[in-house]
Parts: structure tokens; C-alpha cells; sequence
């Protein structure tokens, strides 16, 4: 009933619940996989932002869950539409990419040999996203790489001092103002997604 009727909030929270169910029932969720995966597939035809984008990454995390659940061949039906769905995916926004992402690994686990037909497309969108860059195009400059490197490796933020926090307030302020503008300009979401990359690859 709520995955009809509730507000998409809601929907987020049913849809990953039932995902959660799914797994822990194990064989147990069999019975209820037909009905229940035609209700989630329909939130692929939401096009919004935001929540019906939230909506929609869950739900194909949920129905990967169903794959890993239910087995190949009861859930080969819906494997090649999905499959396009994610790939649909990859030109969306952050979480959408993740889910797709997430998804080409949970499929590959699924079918094994079978999913031989889409690693080739699969790999070139996983490799697109490992090559991305985390930073700011003016933070790629040589010399300001070098100073991230070695501020990075000395552990603080001018790389050759250590923040004390018992001693000149300015000088441990200039520090964290160092640590700030070195970490300020990394875009975490693409860092998220690279993450996720490695993994599935």
C-alpha cells in the first residue's frame, strides 16, 4: 500500500526496507518477488530531481537485492531491461551513477559467464569514472599538487608543521586554513563514485 500511495520520502525508506527484507529472508522472499518487483519498477518512468531521483537509484539498489536473492532465473526476465535502466543511469546525476555502477557489479556476481555481453560497456563506463578528477581545474597546476602531496603526506596543512592546539591561536588557525583550502576544492560526490568504481571493477 505505501509503495502506491505513501509520499516519495516514504516510498525511499519502504523501498530500501523491503530490500532489507528481502535479504535477510533469503529463499523465504520468493513468493512475494513477481508482485513486488512490478511495483518498484514503476518508479523507473519518475523523471524529477531530488527525491523521485532518490526513489529511483533505491529502487534499482532494491531489485539488484532481488537478483542476489531470488537467483539468475527467476529473475532473468527483467535482467536485460534493468540492465538498460542502469546504463539510462550513467547520464544522470551523482546517485543515480552509483546505483548503475553498483548495479553492473551485483549483476556480474549474479550471472557470472552470462554477463560476458556487457563487460565490455560496462568496464568503459566504470573506467569513464575512475578517470574523472576530483579537483577544481585551477587546483591541477604542478606546483599546487606538489604542496597537496606534501601537506598530505606530513599530515598537516602547511606540510612542515604540526598544528598545536595549545599554542599561538593564529599560527593553528593558518593551519586549519591550510587543511581547508587543500580539501575544500575536492568534489567528494566524484569521490564517493570512484570509490564505488574500484570496487565494482
Amino acid at each position: 500500500v505505501l509503495l502506491e500511495t505513501a509520499p516519495t520520502k516514504v516510498k525511499i525508506t519502504v523501498t530500501g526496507a523491503i530490500g532489507s527484507a528481502a535479504f535477510a529472508s533469503k529463499e523465504g522472499f520468493r513468493p512475494y518477488f513477481e508482485e513486488t518487483i512490478k511495483r518498484i519498477a514503476q518508479f523507473f518512468t519518475l523523471e524529477g530531481e531530488g527525491d523521485e531521483a532518490s526513489l529511483r537509484g533505491v529502487a534499482l539498489d532494491t531489485l539488484g537485492t532481488f537478483a542476489e536473492v531470488v537467483g539468475k532465473d527467476m529473475f532473468r526476465p527483467y535482467f536485460q531491461e534493468l540492465m538498460n535502466v542502469a546504463q539510462h543511469f550513467i547520464t544522470g546525476e551523482s546517485r543515480l551513477k552509483e546505483s548503475a555502477l553498483l548495479f553492473f557489479g551485483t549483476m556480474a556476481g549474479v550471472y557470472k559467464e552470462e554477463f560476458a555481453p556487457y563487460v565490455q560497456p560496462s568496464v568503459q563506463f566504470l573506467l569513464a569514472s575512475v578517470k574523472q578528477s576530483e579537483m577544481d581545474d585551477e587546483d591541477k597546476n604542478p606546483e599546487k599538487l606538489t604542496a597537496m602531496v606534501n601537506a598530505f603526506n606530513a599530515g598537516t596543512g602547511s606540510g612542515s608543521t604540526t598544528i598545536d592546539v595549545n599554542g599561538d591561536e593564529d599560527d593553528a588557525d593558518e593551519d586549519y586554513e591550510d587543511l581547508e583550502n587543500i580539501y575544500g576544492n575536492i568534489n567528494s560526490e566524484i569521490a564517493i563514485e570512484k570509490e564505488i568504481s574500484f570496487e565494482v571493477l
